[in-house]
């Protein structure tokens, strides 16, 4: 494990290069360019606050259960913006190898370092996501909490079991070609098993084994009690979580060298 994370911080600036072009290419020949990173996550926000707001009058059932409309689009807007890291990442593995397939029949290239360019690129986003909440909950509660110090000890597991399933779903969809498809009926289903709309004491008890198996809740849960609630993280179930999240991380790691020697043959 210590000879792989050495292995990555040797191509470091392999992976910033990589990273840097996958940002400047989305946003290539736009008038605004990399503004949309702040852009986009605001304009959602901005439509949350007035659709869920202002026309549904919505309202949170725990935790904040006197929340105004405010507090109910920020708390949407924190589960929304993980699960779109996710599903976004999810999105891109399946076909990551074979839209590169120049870097597999042509040079000698580590391959393993393409799941980290996703992930860092969309991780980039949620970040930025992140500040653009934390000055919401500011502005329009007018609260602050010093415990949000602990967000990337919350952040941080969830970006690394995305890793271990970004290699995961990268490997698989050199061989399962229709794994995109289903990856993509997956993000659906991860949405509405997750606590985005709704809170987990809503879920019925023969449900609830669904916080043990999908990888948003606990990040979602933990982010919303230190952001909203100004309270620390639950320890062991963070601990747990993020003990989850090395193991998914090696297990996709390794099922992706193991395949690494395949993937010429099959394209």
């Amino acid at each position: 494990m210590l000879s792989s994370l050495n292995y990555f911080w040797q191509h470091r600036q392999l992976i910033l290069a990589l990273s840097r072009r996958e940002i400047l290419g989305r946003f290539q020949g736009s008038f605004l360019g990399r503004l949309w990173l702040v852009l986009a996550p605001l304009f959602m926000l901005c439509l949350y606050a007035f659709f869920f707001g202002e026309i549904l009058q919505a309202r949170w059932s725990i935790g904040v259960a006197d929340a105004t409309f405010g507090n109910f689009t920020l708390i949407l807007f924190s589960g929304l913006m993980l699960h779109q890291f996710l599903s976004e990442s999810l999105g891109r593995a399946p076909e990551l190898i074979l839209s590169n397939a120049n870097y597999v029949k042509k040079i000698i290239f580590p391959l393993e370092i393409l799941a980290l360019v996703v992930v860092k690129v969309n991780a980039v986003q949620l970040l930025v996501s992140v500040a653009i909440l934390m000055i919401a909950v500011v502005v329009m509660t007018g609260q602050y909490f010093w415990q949000w110090i602990y967000l990337p000890l919350v952040l941080i597991p969830f970006m690394v079991l995305t890793t271990g399933l970004v290699w995961l779903f990268a490997a698989l969809g050199v061989f399962l070609r229709d794994l995109k498809q289903v990856v993509m009926y997956l993000s659906t289903i991860l949405l509405f098993m997750s606590p985005v709309f709704y809170s987990m004491d809503r879920l019925p008890d023969s449900l609830q084994f669904i916080y043990f198996v999908n990888p948003l809740i606990v990040a979602i849960d933990q982010m919303r009690q230190v952001l909203f609630l100004g309270a620390s993280p639950d320890w062991m179930i963070l601990l747990s979580y993020s003990a989850v999240a090395v193991v998914v991380a090696v297990v996709g790691y390794k099922f992706f060298l193991r395949s690494k020697p395949a993937f010429a043959d099959v394209m």
